[in-house]
């Protein structure tokens, strides 16, 4: 027996929320609005229920520039839906990391891997193998650079927590207090 589509009509009024289409603009403002709350994700970037469900009322906030007065909230959202948004944005930034690191392959925020003619019949036994990466045949993804920035930022965890690029106690030394502290030893 074939699989019914899920919609509104056959799975009750609460599926509406959970499958409703998302524009870039409401993608852009859920992925902004975790970053912000990025410590309650830990280490895998998993979040709750809670951060979810406070996502939803952010999202209904008129972004930045409207006014309240003029502002037209989006569709209602439930933090399932917000959840597998994030989810379906993870596992898109994890495709374009596999895209990235294959040997023959080119990134471009626009334009995706930018496959022409001369490579169509490759990629086409490629995407067979990998249907997920068939949607950035010729076309990026907007969000790739906010999720990237989402998922390794580094959390300091205590004061003396060691990042790359921040400045050591040797880096701050001049000659001037080099010559005190050597002074001691």
């Amino acid at each position: 027996m074939a699989k019914q589509k899920s919609t509104s009509a056959n799975t009750g009024a609460s599926a509406g929320a959970s499958s409703a289409h998302w524009t870039d603009e409401e993608t852009t403002h859920l992925i902004q609005y975790l970053a912000l709350h990025r410590t309650k994700g830990g280490d895998g970037i998993n979040f709750k229920q809670a951060t979810f469900a406070t996502a939803v009322a952010h999202l209904l906030e008129p972004l930045e520039g409207i006014l309240k007065e003029n502002h037209v909230a989006g569709n209602k959202r439930d933090w399932q839906s917000c959840k597998n948004k994030w989810i379906m944005c993870k596992k898109k930034y994890a495709t374009i990391i596999d895209i990235k690191s294959q040997s023959g392959f080119s990134w471009d925020e626009e334009l995706g891997t930018n496959i022409g003619p001369a490579d169509a019949v490759w990629w086409t036994a490629f995407v067979n193998a990998r249907p997920d990466m068939k949607p950035f045949h010729n076309k990026g993804w907007k969000h790739f650079d906010d999720m990237d920035d989402l998922l390794h930022a580094q959390i300091t965890r205590d004061t003396n927590a060691f990042h790359a690029g921040q400045e050591t106690f040797e880096s701050q030394q001049t000659p001037d207090n080099i010559s005190d502290l050597m002074s001691f030893m």
